[in-house]
């Protein structure tokens, strides 16, 4: 069989795999952050709207996320739910098909500061934790390679987003979307997999609005979020999970509040 002598690319923001939305409640108050942990609610939301948290407070410092952000964060389900199955489709491939020898894994740090030392440590941690939790083998480390990025949106064009990459994951895609969104339209990128979560970032749409959607694009479905792909199609495979992929791998139970 013939080698493609080429990698596959998965795009994953750090902001997916630690659910920075947590750890910035966190810093605004450590007894709202547990409050979350103990509710279904947090792990099934559909915006990052907080009870006993300002939304503009909330906002400017999820903005203006930084280290203490990161340091008060945990690990996301991603990996565990959705990344690791992803793997295993394109490792079997790597092995079975000639589309490709290797899976380059990019981590995006942007908008945060790593210094050299970090991204080693980053580097070992994805390595553990995508071969679940088990210290990687030569061969395993050599069919996925994991190597961290410092890419704003402004660069993630629709040509560099080709030639990198099969999926991507992102939080929120509004940024990208925003500025790359006209260059989408002349180069569009379908075949990508762009993976984010059922979560609104903007207004939370009316019904009147949903359905207003649903007549234009005309087909028969009522989810928001399925619409919305469907609205995106034609530019980029933009695919919604679950919230909770997205959110804390700790839940605590209610004899756990206080301790």
């Amino acid at each position: 069989m013939a080698h493609a002598n080429k990698g596959e690319g998965i795009y994953i923001e750090l902001d997916c795999l630690l659910d920075t939305r947590l750890g910035t409640v966190g810093l605004i108050s450590e007894v709202a952050a547990r409050e979350l942990l103990l509710s279904d609610k947090y792990f099934e939301r559909e915006c990052d709207v907080f009870e006993k948290v300002g939304t503009i407070q909330y906002k400017n410092l999820y903005r203006d996320r930084d280290s203490a952000t990161l340091h008060n964060s945990v690990l996301t389900n991603l990996i565990d739910q959705h990344i690791r199955g992803l793997l295993k489709q394109l490792k079997h491939q790597a092995m079975t098909q000639p589309t490709h020898d290797w899976i380059d894994v990019h981590v995006n740090i942007f908008p945060y500061s790593f210094s050299e030392d970090e991204k080693e440590e980053l580097v070992r941690v994805m390595d553990f934790r995508l071969h679940g939790g088990a210290e990687p083998s030569p061969v395993e480390r050599n069919l996925v390679r994991v190597s961290i990025v410092d890419v704003k949106p402004e660069l993630l064009t629709p040509a560099h987003c080709r030639a990198q990459y099969g999926a991507m994951y992102m939080y929120d895609p509004g940024p990208w979307l925003g500025v790359q969104y006209e260059a989408m339209k002349a180069l569009r990128i379908p075949e990508i997999l762009v993976y984010v979560p059922r979560i609104y970032h903007g207004n939370i749409p009316s019904a009147a609005e949903v359905e207003e959607l649903r007549q234009m694009l005309r087909i028969d479905a009522s989810d928001p979020f399925t619409l919305t792909e469907m609205q995106l199609s034609p530019i980029a495979g933009v695919r919604m999970l679950p919230a909770a992929y997205f959110s804390s791998s700790i839940r605590l139970q209610s004899n756990q509040a206080t301790t």
